[in-house]
């Protein structure tokens, strides 16, 4: 038996187009509001591909889909010789065209990408984006319709919050590390050493 020749699924924009509407409108339905703050860098230092410098300026609202209702996926509660690390995963989904317009046009960047951060008010949480499948093998109807990524639970590491809501910049404050955050200041604004 052969595919019907009548309904050429993956040549066809208005069938891509339609699947993609009912995405984005599953996902609407389904999913939560988060906000997805992208990684601004000002040390970049290219041999260890890190930054000890960054720092995040802006957070977008955009609904994603939870894959993994069933709770955190991942190593759960790693125990090495060294200290005991927890690497709770969750899997979600962000609908393509949502993120172009929401987040990828202002940022120009074409999709989620690792180092990002999400922040989840159902818990209060922030998750770093581990994993961003952008490319994947195969295609519903020919067109990638969403983007799966893959979030670990965000380690604090003297990171820079000024987003402008309240609950993601505590973030900081809550956990720095900063001594000159605790230092005794004179009448000057000069710290006391």
């Amino acid at each position: 038996m052969t595919l019907n020749p009548h309904f050429p699924n993956y040549i066809k924009a208005s069938e891509q187009e339609l699947l993609e509407s009912l995405v984005i409108e599953y996902i609407q339905v389904h999913g939560q509001e988060i906000y997805y703050l992208p990684t601004r860098r000002q040390n970049f230092n290219s041999i260890y591909h890190d930054d000890d410098l960054k720092y995040y300026d802006k957070a977008y609202p955009i609904e994603m889909y939870i894959r993994s209702v069933s709770g955190f996926g991942g190593d759960q509660v790693f125990a090495s010789k060294f200290d005991i690390e927890i690497r709770d995963q969750v899997v979600m989904s962000i609908a393509r065209r949502r993120f172009e317009l929401e987040i990828g046009s202002k940022e120009n960047i074409p999709a989620p990408r690792e180092d990002d951060l999400i922040y989840f008010p159902m818990n209060g949480k922030l998750f770093m984006i581990m994993f961003s499948d952008n490319k994947p093998f195969f295609h519903q109807m020919g067109t990638l319709q969403m983007f799966d990524i893959t979030c670990e639970v965000f380690e604090y590491s003297s990171e820079r919050f000024s987003t402008g809501i309240s609950t993601i910049d505590a973030f900081e404050r809550r956990n720095t590390q900063d001594v000159l955050e605790y230092a005794m200041v004179d009448r000057d604004g000069n710290y006391i050493m």
